[in-house]
């Protein structure tokens, strides 16, 4: 097998052809680590791969205190976060969340995060959901976090759609209209309820997404509520009709 540690190096090389030239190798190895009965292979790349976000080195400032930094540089730890999220499983999750405390690099550990199925991964989002520093990055983990399933998700989403930020409450919103839970839509409309008007549009969109998994989940009741609120209220005409035709669709 290539050496991991080397390719990691040349992708946080200045030089552009190195770059492009271990993405490529990278993009065949992960490739064919994802082959059937290659799990070993998989386990000890994405291991190696790990190691490569977190192995660190002494350095000194202009004072001579000695510090760890990351032996890696960003743009290297970055790329490395992309490929590991064809490979990593859980055992390379705390490498990941670690990452994401490097401003450098967190947006990228929280891609690769995002498309790993695993719990750890999904817990991991969750707290960046709830914790992370910047609306931005935080609306990123919410959004990695819908149609999710675990304990940590619903308590994560109904915590956002709490927040000071209209910006985090929206995405918490829109997340949790991914999940046929009836209830979800008293959290819905308080979020609505707290905004303007390009709120309350995006809203009812969710609302409207709600009502059609929870008929598609089999709790037509509870979609068909919806549905009549949102036909019945005060809200954009097209949304309306929507709704009125869902409801002659529902019955």
């Amino acid at each position: 097998m290539a050496n991991i540690n080397e390719l990691a190096k040349q992708l946080g090389s200045d030089d552009q052809i190195k770059v492009y030239q271990a993405k490529q190798e990278m993009v065949l190895l992960t490739a064919a680590a994802g082959a059937p009965g290659k799990d070993r292979q998989r386990s000890d790349m994405a291991a190696e791969m790990a190691n490569c976000l977190t192995t660190e080195m002494p350095q000194k400032d202009n004072k001579g205190k000695v510090s760890k930094v990351p032996e890696l540089n960003a743009r290297g730890r970055s790329l490395v976060s992309r490929y590991l999220a064809n490979v990593g499983d859980q055992s390379e999750v705390a490498a990941l969340e670690r990452a994401m405390h490097d401003f450098d690099v967190r947006e990228m550990a929280r891609w690769a995060l995002a498309r790993m199925t695993c719990q750890a991964a999904t817990d991991a989002l969750a707290k960046a959901a709830k914790t992370g520093i910047g609306d931005e990055f935080r609306v990123g983990a919410i959004n990695a976090l819908a149609g999710r399933s675990g304990s940590s998700v619903r308590e994560t989403l109904v915590a956002c759609a709490a927040s000071p930020s209209p910006e985090v409450r929206l995405a918490a919103a829109e997340a949790l209209a991914c999940d046929a839970e009836a209830a979800n839509d008293a959290v819905l409309a308080k979020v609505a309820a707290g905004g303007g008007k390009r709120t309350g549009m995006r809203v009812a969109k969710a609302r409207l997404r709600l009502a059609e998994n929870l008929v598609a989940a089999g709790q037509k009741q509870a979609g068909r509520q919806i549905y009549q609120q949102l036909a019945d209220g005060k809200y954009d005409p097209a949304q309306q009709k929507a709704a009125q035709a869902a409801l002659k669709h529902v019955g």
